[in-house]
């Protein structure tokens, strides 16, 4: 099939957008990817069968258009119209769009042509928005009405032919609040990881020759939302119990909360135990990850982050490290399912020390825990073992909609 890959991001900048793209293609379809380029030149490494469309924008018109969808329409007027465009110059046999806020324009757009859509949902995007800063602070929460986006919901999950979710939790969530979505093809795509790229990066670094204290890891966006207000008390605790730890934290600081958080990493008993890289290139993530002795998902429990698991929790796995994460409920199933880490009550700083310091103190079973979350990605949570899944899906989708039509 032909296939349009709809996001409203910079291509390069999204794995889990990549990484469906590179299943689609070697499944046999014909993929051309529509996203956005934020006024800079990008290496383009797809392969010679796939295409890339680019619409320049700058980040902060983006941003700004984007929050105001609820209050005026210009932003989806601005991707209806691109859209309909592809979809004259290529007409496609189905189109797979990223996340919830894209399936009005997605539907605008392909009713006339009775195109079939697909709508991949990141996350639980209404519950998300609620906890955003800068959506919610007054005045802007009058003009981003983030309340709209629950309301919406509903109808943008029925515009769509087919839906992708991260989590068999989070089907079972929208199929129980919105019965008419039941006869739907879902497909459950967790945030898998491609293993042959992230093999293929370095894994030693001198920088860690020689240290003696056991590290802890975290990657991604550090804040209170990530829980790391907790893990950094959890680990503070241990350290003054004589532990020898440190803390790796690998990420921006949430925005909202960078005053707090520095005033936090800046107390004279945390810096002695605490490690902050801002930025690392994915590619030199896995030789981190090796360092570390264990590695952390603490995230808060909530509608958000119940959802699905981060492609953070693959990648720790599949480099043979124990995990610890929040009690999330998808998070919980992969930790108890394949015995490959211990979970901790969302928020209890307390709990949290008391799961670090049982692995610490138990080396066998990190080590055990580590090996058997290295299986389990490598014979289920990866792009290769999700190609016949993706191929059904998008079959169905497609026969499903023409028996409609």
């Amino acid at each position: 099939m032909k296939i349009l890959v709809v996001v409203d991001n910079e291509y390069f900048n999204d794995p889990r957008v990549r990484n469906e793209v590179e299943i689609a293609s070697k499944v046999g379809h014909d993929v051309t990817v529509l996203c956005l380029r934020f006024g800079k030149k990008q290496k383009i490494s797809l392969a010679a069968s796939d295409k890339i469309i680019q619409l320049n924008i700058s980040k902060p018109i983006k941003n700004f258009l984007f929050g105001l969808q609820n209050s005026l329409p210009f932003y989806k007027l601005f991707w209806a119209y691109h859209i309909k465009k592809q979809i004259k110059i290529l007409n496609p046999d189905l189109i797979h769009a990223h996340d919830l806020y894209m399936s009005k324009a997605v539907h605008k757009a392909a009713k006339v042509t009775k195109t079939p859509f697909i709508l991949d949902l990141h996350e639980n995007y209404p519950a998300a928005i609620k906890s955003y800063s800068y959506a919610n602070g007054f005045p802007k929460r009058l003009l981003v009405k983030p309340a709209k986006w629950s309301k919406n919901e509903k109808k943008y999950l029925t515009y769509a032919d087919g839906i992708v979710v991260l989590s068999g939790h989070f089907k079972s969530q929208l199929i129980e609040k919105y019965a008419a979505l039941t006869p739907k093809p879902f497909l459950v795509y967790p945030n898998v990881v491609n293993i042959d790229q992230l093999l293929s990066y370095e894994t030693t670094s001198s920088e860690f020759h020689g240290e003696k204290s056991k590290i802890l890891l975290y990657f991604g966006v550090v804040g209170k939302r990530r829980g790391i207000d907790v893990t950094i008390e959890a680990v503070r605790d241990l350290v003054n119990r004589n532990y020898d730890l440190k803390l790796m934290l690998i990420g921006p600081v949430d925005k909202a909360e960078k005053t707090e958080m520095h005033s936090l990493f800046n107390q004279e008993d945390v810096k002695k135990f605490l490690i902050h890289y801002p930025w690392k290139d994915i590619s030199e993530i896995p030789k981190f990850i090796s360092a570390s002795y264990l590695c952390l998902s603490p995230i808060v429990k909530n509608e958000q982050h119940e959802s699905g698991v981060a492609n953070k929790i693959f990648q720790y796995m599949l480099f043979e490290k124990p995990i610890i994460v929040s009690d999330c409920q998808p998070q919980v199933e992969i930790v108890q399912k394949h015995q490959c880490g211990l979970d901790f009550r969302s928020g209890d700083s307390i709990d949290l020390a008391s799961k670090i310091e049982s692995l610490v103190n138990n080396p066998e079973l990190a080590k055990k825990m580590g090996e058997n979350g290295k299986k389990a990605v490598v014979s289920t949570y990866n792009t290769t073992s999700y190609k016949k899944a993706f191929k059904a899906f998008y079959d169905e989708v497609w026969q499903k909609s023409k028996l409609q039509f």
